[in-house]
C-alpha cells in the first residue's frame, strides 16, 4: 500500500506528465480523443492545443488544509509540477475533496489481513 506522501506525489506527477504529453504529442491526442465524449472531443488532434485555453485541477479527498498541510515531499512534487505547468501556460489549482468524517476514520482502521474495509 502506497503512503499518503507517495500517492500525491504519484498524483501530481501523472498530471504533469499528461499534460506534457497533452501538448506535445499528436499520438497521445488521438488515443485520449477517442476515450473522450463527442462533447469534448478535440476537433484537431495534430495541431498542438494552446494551454492557456485548459486548467489543470488537482482534486484531493482530504479534510486538510491544502496545500499548507500537505505532507513535505508532496508539497516539493507539487511545487515543481505548478511552476512547470505554468510556464507551459496551463491555468493550475489545487482543491480540498470534504472527506465524510465516517469513511475518514474507516479508512485510519487497519482490515485483518486478507480482509477488506466493507
Amino acid at each position: 500500500m502506497l503512503s499518503t506522501t507517495e500517492t500525491l506525489s504519484h498524483l501530481f506527477s501523472q498530471g504533469f506528465v499528461a499534460s506534457e504529453a497533452f501538448i506535445g504529442d499528436a499520438d497521445f491526442r488521438k488515443r485520449l480523443n477517442d476515450k473522450l465524449p463527442k462533447t469534448s472531443k478535440l476537433l484537431c488532434t495534430n495541431s498542438r492545443p494552446d494551454p492557456s485555453k485548459y486548467k489543470i485541477v488537482y482534486a484531493v479527498a482530504t479534510n486538510r488544509d491544502i496545500p499548507k498541510e500537505l505532507p513535505f515531499f508532496s508539497k516539493v512534487t507539487l511545487k515543481n509540477a505548478l511552476k512547470t505547468l505554468k510556464t507551459l501556460n496551463f491555468s493550475v489549482s489545487i482543491s480540498a475533496i470534504e472527506v465524510d468524517a465516517v469513511l475518514e476514520i474507516k479508512k485510519k482502521e487497519k482490515p485483518a489481513k486478507g480482509k477488506k474495509l466493507a
